[in-house]
């Protein structure tokens, strides 16, 4: 009888141990990743001489990826991004698309990624021409299993912007992006 309680509860604790362990993202060949992410700044133009202006940002840049082998993903994207307040009253909205890879190093619950990026960005004024830049990316971040399936995506992403119609080029350091990524 003993050994007949002893087995039992050897067996109610098996699901109880597959509960405790940590989830890891399904990260290999074969995976399809579904995604985006969201940022929104506050910006900020303070001249040496007048009043300052203040204006807000909203990007929403949404992915779709397929690892080509365990950890190396080919990833594509969309961005849009819309300025708002005083400080971009006569800004345009961008539109851009982007193709690249990311090698995400899994460590345990998380997984660091570094990745490259290259696409093509069109801002479109409410008046005069769409201007295009040729946009080279990289992303980096960590992304934080919620499940073997969804993940939280902490990242920063360095755009360096080359103008394409002789209005010059620009770098962009941003704080950071929220995300969800799904993997199945």
């Amino acid at each position: 009888m003993k050994k007949l309680i002893l087995v039992a509860l050897c067996l109610m604790m098996v699901p109880a141990i597959g509960l405790a362990q940590e989830p890891q993202l399904n990260l290999k060949a074969g995976t399809m990743q579904l995604g985006g992410t969201l940022a929104f700044s506050i910006d900020m133009a303070i001249p040496e001489e007048g009043d300052s202006t203040t204006g807000f940002k909203l990007n929403v840049a949404p992915t779709v990826g397929y690892f080509l082998m365990d950890n190396l993903e080919l990833e594509g994207g969309l961005l849009f991004a819309m300025g708002f307040g005083d400080l971009y009253e006569n800004a345009g909205k961008d539109l851009g698309f982007g193709v690249g890879a990311k090698y995400y190093i899994p460590m345990g619950r998380m997984a660091v990624y570094v990745g490259a990026d290259i696409g093509m960005n069109f801002t479109m004024p409410d008046e005069g021409d769409t201007t295009k830049t040729l946009a080279i990316m990289v992303p980096a971040g960590i992304v934080y299993a919620m499940n073997a399936n969804v993940a939280l995506d902490l990242g920063l992403r360095f755009i360096y912007n080359m103008g394409l119609d002789d209005q010059g080029s620009f770098m962009t350091i941003p704080i950071g992006y929220f995300g969800v990524q799904a993997f199945f």
